[in-house]
């Protein structure tokens, strides 16, 4: 392997990515007085969530009576019963402080004449437990995700969060059992960081780029989805599983979930944690195995350039794991997109540089990519029913006897095997100022 220098750095807590989840992060555990760091491979105003057009819900009750309790009605069944209650309990009592707490640090929301934030309506939102259309979901004009990545960035910088921007982060370093910090690649002039930390929060985003056609940025290459469950690592955003959303989201709730769970992390990973706390040393080789994956990367000299494996991915998962889907559409994907994976030790690329290197960011992040398709499509074949964005035509009713539960996945990457398990969908609340919600028909 080619020998790289490695600059260290020391934090109390690392945010990986720079959307609203990893921004709100950063900024309540730098709130809390703690040494930050943000590590994310694009410009944080550039981060996905400044395509975010709709608003964010919360029961403001400003253009009509509204409960929070309502709102959580309407989460669960948009989840179609796959959504943990006591995580979305927590999500829409939080959704009005969450929202005040943006307009006070100076988000430019739409207002009525009297002053009062603007509430429009939106999918799936209700009141009265469905009985009529809610106007809950509050806006910037139709930019409110450009709105919050601005003001959350300013306010980051206000409490003095280290950004490190364009830096493609590589892997997690984890020594015995517990995570230590990340690796990262500095774009702009090729150097390599070792990030030390006590806490590291992934918030690197969605998986969207396995499909060919995707609403999702090209940068949505699900980067942390790859989260072995260590103390130390915390999740968050579309690279969580907060499971609030279950099998189908409700549009006004992504920007929710980004901010109410950001700032639950935030303070989270802070708990226990004095300022400038002094860290274990790390092994002489932490991150050698991270630099060993770009530098076999790097040097490939295959006859496959990247592109050609990602487009065959995509058109994959395009045409045999769409949202209407049946077992032999799943089956014949499954092994086409294995396919594809044994086509990686073919790989060819040709910038072998290190500054500002696109050819070998996209192949490593084709890497992250190609595992999570299989996981998605493995998952797919799995689940004999239909349930949300999940439509079997072979099993067009939802089964909630066999299927009321969440999947976990792990990937082999020596062999391209997954094992599936799986763990019980929370029935339950988290207070006693509501009722669970039994399951029903999802209609609208």
């Amino acid at each position: 392997m080619t020998a790289y220098p490695i600059t260290d750095h020391s934090y109390d807590i690392v945010v990986v990515g720079a959307g609203g989840a990893g921004l709100r992060a950063a900024l309540e555990a730098a709130k809390l007085g703690l040494k930050v760091a943000c590590i994310t491979k694009v410009f944080p105003t550039r981060s996905h969530t400044v395509a975010a057009q709709g608003g964010i819900s919360a029961a403001l009750g400003n253009m009509s009576e509204d409960d929070w309790r309502w709102h959580m009605y309407d989460t669960v069944k948009g989840s179609d019963w796959l959504g943990d209650q006591d995580a979305i309990e927590y999500l829409c009592r939080h959704a009005p402080e969450a929202v005040y707490e943006l307009e006070h640090f100076g988000l430019p929301f739409s207002r009525m004449e009297d002053g009062r934030l603007f509430q429009r309506a939106f999918g799936g939102m209700t009141l009265h437990y469905g009985k009529e259309q809610a106007l809950r979901t509050c806006a910037a004009a139709d930019r409110t995700g450009h709105a919050m990545l601005h003001t959350l960035y300013g306010q980051s910088l206000r409490y003095d969060v280290n950004f490190f921007i364009e830096y493609f982060a590589l892997d997690l370093i984890v020594e015995e059992g517990v995570c230590r910090g990340a690796m990262a690649w500095c774009l702009d002039d090729g150097s390599i960081h070792r990030f030390r930390a006590h806490r590291v929060i992934l918030a690197t985003g969605g998986a969207g780029r396995i499909y060919f056609s995707c609403t999702g940025a090209h940068t949505q290459t699900g980067d942390g989805n790859a989260d072995s469950i260590v103390p130390g690592l915390f999740a968050i955003g579309e690279a969580a599983c907060v499971s609030v959303h279950g099998a189908n989201r409700l549009g006004s709730n992504s920007l929710c979930d980004l901010v109410v769970f950001g700032k639950a992390a935030g303070a989270r990973a802070a708990e226990g944690l004095k300022p400038g706390e002094s860290h274990p040393d790390l092994s002489k080789n932490a991150g050698d195995e991270a630099l060993a994956r770009l530098d076999r990367f790097r040097h490939a000299k295959g006859k496959t350039p990247t592109a050609e494996l990602r487009l065959a991915m995509q058109r994959t998962m395009q045409s045999d794991a769409p949202v209407f889907r049946t077992g032999e559409t799943l089956q014949k994907g499954q092994k086409r997109v294995r396919e594809v994976y044994r086509g990686i030790p073919d790989i060819g690329i040709s910038d072998r540089g290190t500054i500002w290197n696109t050819d070998l960011v996209e192949t490593l992040e084709f890497d992250n990519l190609i595992a999570q398709a299989i996981v998605v499509i493995d998952g797919a074949a799995t689940r004999t029913e239909s349930r949300g964005a999940h439509a079997r035509e072979d099993y067009p009713a939802r089964d909630d006897k066999n299927w009321m539960k969440h999947t976990l996945a792990w990937f082999d990457g020596k062999t391209a095997d997954t094992r599936i398990d799986f763990r019980p969908v929370h029935l339950y609340t988290l207070t006693n100022e509501v009722e669970p919600i039994p399951p029903k028909a999802r209609t609208y």
